[in-house]
């Protein structure tokens, strides 16, 4: 079973396989959703582009290439790889993921991702 570490808020989880990662955090108690989307988000359906994380290992994760919806919501802003939604991919090997944080009231949108975690 790969094991899931959210880096953010220090909880692991093990995946069962091919468990899609939006699912596993919410089964492991993790926030996924920030600000007014913790209400109001697509239910991992790829539309709102909410869910957004970043990855340690994007080759951990299938499909290893951005999906439809990835490029819609996340191709302007995030060019890197390892930023992803989490209702768009699969765990197929351990993997660290790090969640958006909350600055204040404000979804911090850009450079949330502190490198070498």
């Amino acid at each position: 079973m790969p094991r899931v570490t959210f880096f953010r808020e220090g909880i692991g989880a093990d995946a069962a396989p091919g468990e899609n990662l939006r699912e596993l955090a919410q089964r492991a108690g993790v926030p996924i959703y920030r600000s007014f989307h913790v209400l109001l988000n697509c239910k991992g359906r790829g539309k709102c582009g909410s869910c957004r994380v970043e990855l340690s290992d994007p080759g951990a994760v299938e499909p290893c290439e951005r999906t439809g919806p990835e490029h819609r919501h996340l191709d302007r802003g995030f060019s890197d790889a390892a930023t992803r939604l989490a209702c768009q991919v699969t765990v197929c090997a351990d993997i660290s993921v790090l969640t958006q944080e909350v600055a204040g009231r404000r979804v911090e949108t850009k450079g949330f991702i502190p490198r070498g975690f």
